[in-house]
Order: C-alpha cells, then structure tokens, then sequence
C-alpha cells in the first residue's frame, strides 16, 4: 500500500513539474514574441523615419537646383547686360563715325572752293551802292558826320528784303557787333571772305557750305552808324586779311 502511494506522489509531482516546464517555456515564447515584435515595431519606425528624412532632403535638393538656376539667370541678366552696353558702345562709335564722315564731306566741300581775281559775285541784294569803298582817301558818312576810309560798301535795300549769297563758301563766322549788327562771315576760298551786315533772321551755320545765290538772312533796322544811311547791306571783301573793293568783282 505504501507504494502505491509513493508511486501516486511521484507521478503527481512528475505532472507538477511537466506543467511549470511547459508554463514556463510558453511564458519565454510569449516574452520572446514580445521582443520580437517590439523589434519590428522599431524596424518599421527606422524605415519610415529614413523614409521622411529621404523626402525632407529632395527639397533641399530642389532648393540648390533653384539656387543654381537663379545664378545662371543672374549670369544671363550680367550676359544681356553686357550686350546692351556693348550695342550702346556700337552706337555710339557709329554715330561718332557718321560724324566724322559729315566733317571730312565738309572739310573735302571747302578744300574745292576756289576764288581769284577772275571771279565774280553776285548781287545779294537789289539796290544803289549808298556808301563806296576807299582806303585810299576818306569819303563822308551821314550819319557819324564826319570823314574817314571805308573797308567796306553799304546797298540800299528795304527792310525784310531776301539777302542772298553772292558766292559759294563756307561760313566761318556768325555774330553781332555795334558797328553793323548781325553779321556772316563766309570763306570763298584761296584766302578770300566776304562778310555780309545788317542782318535779321540768318538762315545759315558756322560750317555750313552755302551756294551761291542761297538765302542767308534778311535785311534788319540799320544800327546807330547808319541811322541817315537808311535800310542797306553792309557788304566787305577781303584777301588774306586786307579789304578789298567787292564793287570789282560784282557783276554788272
């Protein structure tokens, strides 16, 4: 009888045992699932972390490519830039050479004028010569009442009457003085000038290349030298320097 029972006993601590063996390796497995899937939870957060950080650095990326387009666009802008001054520059040498082109025309216009003694002028404005040239004595002057020479002839002529050009030349002068008011100074050539007075209203440049029988200006009120004289054309011919009688070249 006693053993039976030790037998019983026996067996009833082997299933004891059996059941805490099992109950405890099911318990490891549990824990062991449980690490597992916590790892797998982590696994899945690296992922999708390396995940947001692979998107959060495509748009630095497309930060530097829109840093690198903008620089080229600067780069293009400096480029055009650059193309406008230099279209300028061009302009302004082709203006400078048109410029140039129009002086040397002039200059080369003014090289051909040519005038001598055999040449003659015409008359630039109708009327009776009212004061003569003498250089040799003294001829009177009404309205300074006195005597003395005269380089120059004066025209009787209408206010607002056409003053035409007697020869072609290059006007070297436009001015105004007391004597004869407004005036023109023009080179004919071969060291002959003709200077036209008592003008209005000039029509013609320094520089300018007149021909003859072109308008250069009107008759004016005569100046305080020539109040009696009356309406005229102040008219004086020169050869390198020294008055000569415009009365021997004006044709007839």
């Amino acid at each position: 009888m006693k053993s039976k029972t030790y037998l019983g006993l026996l067996l009833v601590c082997l299933v004891a045992i059996t059941v805490i063996a099992v109950g405890a390796v099911a318990i490891r497995q549990g824990k062991e699932n449980e690490t597992t899937e916590i790892l797998d939870i982590n696994s899945q957060e690296d992922v999708a972390m390396n995940t947001e950080e692979v998107t959060t650095q495509e748009p630095t990326s497309k930060l530097v490519s829109s840093i690198d387009v903008t620089e080229k666009s600067d780069e293009t802008f400096e480029d055009i830039d650059g193309e406008e001054v230099t279209t300028t520059k061009a302009m302004e040498n082709t203006a400078q050479t048109e410029t140039t082109a129009v002086a040397e025309t002039v200059n080369a216009e003014v090289s051909k004028l040519h005038f001598d003694k055999n040449d003659i002028l015409t008359w630039p404005v109708d009327g009776n010569v009212i004061v003569d040239f003498n250089m040799e004595n003294t001829i009177y002057f009404k309205t300074l009442n006195q005597y003395k020479c005269s380089s120059a002839i004066a025209i009787q002529s209408e206010l607002n009457n056409d003053v035409l050009c007697a020869a072609t030349g290059e006007v070297v002068e436009v001015g105004t003085n007391e004597e004869i008011g407004n005036y023109v100074v023009m080179s004919l050539g071969d060291g002959y000038e003709l200077t036209y007075g008592q003008l209005k209203d000039i029509q013609v440049n320094e520089g300018q290349v007149v021909e003859s029988q072109e308008l250069i200006g009107y008759i004016n009120e005569p100046t305080k030298y020539y109040t009696l004289e009356g309406y005229n054309l102040y008219l004086k011919l020169t050869e390198n320097g020294t008055p000569i009688d415009p009365l021997d070249y004006l044709n007839y």
